[in-house]
C-alpha cells in the first residue's frame, strides 16, 4: 500500500477505464450531464427519464445523510447551509454505503437499502483488529488484509467473478433492474439510491428518485456478502444486526470469542506479535429511526491477542474458560470497563 499518489492515481483511472467509464467523471461530484456518472451517483438512461423520475431533494449534506432525525427538534436538519464539496462527498459515501429501507421515494419507488445488511431495517456493523489509531497505519493493515481475504471470497459458496464489476455506480440504473452477485467482484463499491448532484443559483443541490427494487440481487442471504468486517450470526446464517441496547459487553465478549458469530474476516490476527484494539462501530437503525452510534476499542496487549484471535488450541482454552460461571461475569465487567462507548441517540 506504499506507494506514490501517481501510482494510485494511475490505478484507479485504469480501474474506471476498465468498468466503461473512458474519462474522469465517475470521480466527479458535479457532471451536468445526467446520462454520465458522477462520483457515487449512477448515470439516468436517458435526459428525459432523468426529468420524468428524479425530483428536487436535499438542499445540505447532513439532509442527504443517513441519520434519521427526530420531527426537526433537539437535532436540526438542513443545518449544513454552508456544506464544502468535502461534506458533500462524505454524505454521499454514508448514503450509498450504509443506508436502509426508508419509506418512498420520487418517482415512485421506494429509498432502497444496501446489500450488505441482514435486511432493510438492519445495520451495516464495522468489527475489526485495529493495530493503531493512526488512520495511515489502520489502512495499511487494512488492505494487506484484503489482498489475503480475496482469494477465499473467490470460491464457492461465494458467487463472485474475478472480473465482476467493482465501481456500480458508473453503469445506469433506472430504478427496476437488479446486478446479480456473479457479476460483481468480491470488493464492488455498492450504491444504495438514485441521487444526482446539481448546481443552482443557490450551489449544490441532490435530486432523487425512489426504486422498484434494490440494485444488488442479494435479498435472500440476509447480508451475509462476505463483507470482511462483518460478523455473520450462525444462528440465522446472517449479518450481525446489533439491537438498540448497542454494543454491550454481552455482545462484545461474544463477537471477541465467536460464540454464537463466526468472526469477520479483518478480526483474525495477522503475523504481528504487537498488540492494538478490538474495534467496533455501527450506526443502530430501526423502522424509520436511528438508535444511536456505538463505538467500542478495547485494548489487547501483544500477549493474548494470538489467543483471543489467532485460531488453535490457546483460543479454544480460552473459550472453555470464560464460558465457566465464575470468569463469565467477570470477564464482562471487565470488558465493560475497557470499552469506550459513545452514543448519540436520534429517533423519530
Amino acid at each position: 500500500p506504499n506507494q506514490t499518489a501517481e501510482f494510485w492515481q494511475k490505478g484507479i483511472r485504469q480501474l474506471t477505464q476498465a468498468e466503461g467509464c473512458a474519462d474522469d467523471s465517475a470521480w466527479l461530484l458535479v457532471v451536468e450531464d445526467q446520462t454520465k456518472p458522477a462520483f457515487m451517483q449512477p448515470p439516468a438512461q436517458s435526459k428525459e427519464l432523468f426529468a420524468r423520475d428524479y425530483k428536487p431533494g436535499a438542499t445540505t449534506p447532513d439532509a442527504l445523510d443517513v441519520l434519521v432525525t427526530s420531527k426537526n427538534h433537539d437535532v436540526k436538519k438542513s443545518r449544513a447551509v454552508d456544506g464544502n464539496p468535502e461534506a458533500w462527498l462524505f454524505a454521499l459515501i454514508s448514503l450509498q454505503t450504509t443506508a436502509g429501507l426508508l419509506g418512498k421515494g420520487g418517482g415512485g419507488g421506494m429509498n432502497r437499502g444496501i446489500g450488505r445488511m441482514n435486511s432493510g431495517y438492519g445495520s451495516r456493523p464495522r468489527v475489526g483488529w485495529q493495530p493503531s489509531t493512526r488512520a495511515g497505519m489502520q489502512f495499511k493493515r487494512d488492505a494487506l488484509a484484503l489482498l489475503a481475504a480475496r482469494n477465499t471470497l473467490l470460491q464457492q459458496p461465494y458467487p463472485y467473478s474475478q472480473d465482476g464489476k467493482v465501481l456500480l455506480w458508473i453503469y445506469p440504473w433506472d430504478g427496476t433492474g437488479t446486478l446479480a452477485l456473479s457479476s460483481l467482484d468480491p470488493f464492488f463499491i455498492e450504491i444504495a439510491r438514485r441521487v444526482r448532484l446539481c448546481v443552482n443559483a443557490e450551489g449544490i443541490q441532490a435530486y432523487t428518485s425512489g426504486s422498484a427494487a434494490n440494485f444488488i440481487a442479494a435479498d435472500q442471504l440476509a447480508g451475509n456478502l462476505g463483507d470482511p468486517w462483518i460478523p455473520i450470526t450462525q444462528r440465522t446464517n446472517g449479518a450481525l444486526t446489533v439491537p438498540e441496547s448497542g454494543l454491550t459487553s454481552e455482545l462484545l465478549r461474544n463477537l471477541i470469542f465467536g460464540e454464537g458469530y463466526t468472526p469477520a474476516a479483518m478480526q483474525h490476527a495477522d503475523s504481528s506479535a504487537a498488540g492494538g484494539w478490538f474495534s467496533a462501530s455501527v450506526l443502530v437503525r430501526g423502522q424509520g429511526k436511528t438508535d444511536g452510534f456505538h463505538s467500542a476499542m478495547i485494548r489487547i496487549p501483544a500477549r493474548p491477542r494470538v489467543a483471543l484471535f489467532g485460531g488453535g488450541a490457546a483460543h479454544d482454552r480460552l473459550v472453555g474458560r470464560q464460558r465457566g460461571k465464575a470468569v463469565r461475569p467477570q470477564l464482562e465487567s471487565t470488558l465493560l470497563r475497557l470499552a469506550m462507548v459513545n452514543r448519540r441517540n436520534t429517533k423519530r
